[in-house]
């Protein structure tokens, strides 16, 4: 699917949905998908290895797990 065939779809929402930039939070505070998303979110907590094994789970699984 394209661009104006999505902005056709949003009807007159399209720009301001299309060209939204967010000022509430600076992009450094977004943590990216990887395979090492959990590790870098939660390195700092005090959660305990099963907690991370279950977070891990969690987010393995359904129709996006792994994703």
């Amino acid at each position: 699917m394209n661009s104006s065939k999505i902005a056709e779809l949003l009807g007159s929402n399209a720009d301001s949905l299309l060209n939204h930039t967010c000022k509430t939070i600076s992009k450094e505070h977004i943590v990216s998908p990887g395979a090492d998303f959990l590790s870098k979110t939660f390195i700092d907590t005090n959660r305990n290895n099963q907690v991370l094994r279950s977070l891990a789970d969690i987010y393995g699984h359904g129709r996006l797990g792994g994703s």
